[in-house]
């Protein structure tokens, strides 16, 4: 991860130390979410366990890396208190 990068999170801050772009989770369904996340051009997808479970309840799956395998890859997991998972959003290509 790295500089550039469009950050989707429920805090800014995460994306502010990968000195990137900071687009908020919106309060929606997972389809409606990463349909949003695909329109804003999000890299990454910030997962906190504690402000999921505050702000967000409705996407509390998402703290199961492996069930949104088909648009989202991990690529950093840390379980050290409360679990963070960022998310690599997957670009699929569009049938034309």
């Amino acid at each position: 991860m790295g500089e550039g990068l469009t950050v989707m999170s429920l805090k800014p801050m995460t994306a502010f130390y990968a000195r990137g772009e900071h687009v908020y989770i919106p309060w929606a369904e997972y389809p409606a979410m990463i349909d949003y996340a695909r329109r804003k051009a999000v890299d990454v997808i910030a997962i906190d366990e504690k402000a999921f479970r505050e702000k967000r309840p409705i996407l509390q799956n998402l703290l199961n890396e492996e069930e949104y395998a088909w648009d989202l890859s991990p690529c950093f997991i840390s379980e050290k208190g409360e679990k963070i998972i960022m998310y690599q959003l997957k670009k699929h290509e569009q049938n034309l």
